[in-house]
């Protein structure tokens, strides 16, 4: 049996909102719908609302490059040429999404008001999960939500195994490390 997508039940209108970031759009221009007229975006509210600022969670996107690389010259001319304004234009109007440069501009208006709002100061930008969390903490965490997933009545031993994790990780580093 075949699963519907997120992009699919919102195409069809069986659900109204989803959470996902800047990249979803793609998924959803695939599907034949356009931003601004189908669909757009907002900023999700704080729970509490009575903290000074919104909360604005994003993610960075890591460009790496082998420094044993078999020619490492060549990987970094490759990299510097993906970087540049004319492979991340074409790359970012195909995706309908941010550029990892910032001279790009975004073709999507409400995309780029996202990105402007979040640079304003308006709101408190919050690391991912998976950029805020350490290597081994992270590990652990991924692997017991797979467990859990498949066997929730292991849900205790689960967060023994992460708190254990972050217990051993935090032992021997400094927060901000």
């Amino acid at each position: 049996m075949t699963r519907p997508t997120p992009g699919d039940v919102l195409k069809t209108g069986k659900t109204a909102m989803l959470s996902f970031g800047t990249w979803f759009n793609t998924s959803m221009t695939q599907r034949d719908m356009k931003p601004g007229a189908d669909y757009g975006f907002f900023v999700i509210p704080n729970v509490n609302t009575a903290l000074p600022k919104t909360s604005m969670i994003f993610e960075s996107g890591p460009l790496c490059s082998l420094a044993k690389a078999p020619d490492p010259e060549a990987s970094t001319k490759y990299l510097k040429w993906w970087v540049g304004s004319a492979a991340q234009e074409k790359w970012a109007t195909a995706r309908g999404d941010v550029s990892a440069n910032p001279k790009v501009a975004v073709a999507d208006e409400a995309i780029a008001k996202v990105g402007k709002d979040a640079s304003g100061g308006e709101y408190r930008l919050v690391n991912r999960y998976f950029e805020a969390t350490p290597p081994p903490v992270l590990t652990a965490a991924l692997d017991g939500f797979g467990a859990f997933v498949v066997k929730p009545d292991t849900y205790e031993k689960v967060l023994a195994d992460i708190q254990a994790a972050a217990d051993e990780y935090w032992s021997t580093h400094k927060p901000g490390e």
